[in-house]
Parts: structure tokens; sequence; C-alpha cells
């Protein structure tokens, strides 16, 4: 039997189980070790990470939290809150969350992929929904501007302002498409039919 106030070997086994997706278990072995030292970021940002696979998000979102308010948290604490926001579709607060990250690390290029892909994805929402074009332009814009060589963002740039009536801007974003990345077809035969016109 593990002593019940072992901290380091609750801890190991807590991770050791979580790989194994014996989740539950990893869970309580998690909690054990929290009993022990409960500002250990190593275990709160752990039980974060199982409860999010075992889909238990208040769970994950507490421990997250709790991760990303600790004096030792680091950018992992704030990509677990965020990928926690977006399972519970707050896609906007996940946003924010990797917003404040990007502040904090900005030469973490894993939160600088997110919230290129959480823009994106929030793009898509609106165009699905057949929302407004503007928002689908703030939020590409907002993505372009963390990292401008995008092709396929650019590209999308263009249709929503051609779908505005604006094809002289469109042109101009097909062209920097095309800048970035020569092969994109889309962009190339978009761009011979407007410029046809």
């Amino acid at each position: 039997a593990l002593d019940p106030s072992h901290f380091a070997a609750w801890t190991y086994l807590g991770a050791l189980l979580g790989e194994l997706k014996l989740l539950d278990k990893s869970i309580f072995a998690l909690k054990q070790a929290q009993s022990i030292d409960e500002e250990s970021i190593i275990t709160i940002h752990n039980l974060g990470v199982v409860s999010l696979n075992a889909h238990r998000y208040k769970e994950a979102l507490a421990a997250f939290q709790r991760a990303v308010a600790h004096r030792k948290r680091g950018p992992q604490s704030f990509i677990g809150l965020a990928e926690t926001l977006t399972a519970m579709k707050e896609k906007g607060k996940a946003l924010q969350v990797l917003e404040e990250a990007f502040a904090a690390y900005p030469a973490n290029e894993q939160i600088k992929q997110m919230i290129i892909g959480q823009l994106k994805s929030m793009a898509d929402e609106v165009v699905l929904a057949k929302g407004s074009w503007q928002k689908v332009d703030e939020f590409l814009n907002r993505s372009l501007a963390i990292e401008r060589a995008q092709p396929e963002l650019l590209y999308c740039l263009a249709i929503s302002k051609m779908e505005q009536g604006h094809s002289d801007e469109a042109k101009e974003l097909l062209r920097e498409a095309l800048s970035f990345n020569g092969s994109l077809i889309e962009a190339k035969a978009l761009l011979q039919a407007l410029t046809a016109k």
C-alpha cells in the first residue's frame, strides 16, 4: 500500500495513471497528492489535464484557474485553461485567456498558433451562421495582426471583402496571399476573375 503522506509517490502515480488513460484512478491519486501539498503547481496542472481528458470540465476549469493564478505558473497553465474553455463551448473566454498568455509569453509558438486557430474558427462560425462580414473581417484581421504570412487567411479575408463589395481590397489581399504562397490555386483563380472584370 502507498504511504498516504508520500507526496512524490502520489504525484508520480497520478501522472502515470493519467498516461495509461486510467483517468478516475489518476484523479484520485492527484487529489491525494494535493491533500498533502495544496500549492504544488505540478499537481494542480496535472489534475487539470487529467480532468480535461476525462471530460470533467468543471474540475479541469477549477484546476487550471488555480494554475494560472499560481506564482509559478507557466504557458501550459494558460493553454490548459483555454482548451478547457473551448471544450465547454466558451470560445470567446478561451480567446481572452490565450491573448493574456500571449502577452505574458510572446515567444511561445503554441499559444500564437492557438490564437490564430481560435480566431479562424470563430470567423468560420460567423460565415456558417450567415452573420456579419464585418465580424469575419475583425476575427481574420486580429489573426493576421499576430502573423501576416497566412495566405489561406488572406484569401478568406479577400472573399469577405468581395462579399462586401470591396473588390479592390480583395485584389490586394489576393496578391499578398500569392506573395506568400504562389501555388494557392483558389487565390489565383479568384484574382484572375476579379482582374478580368
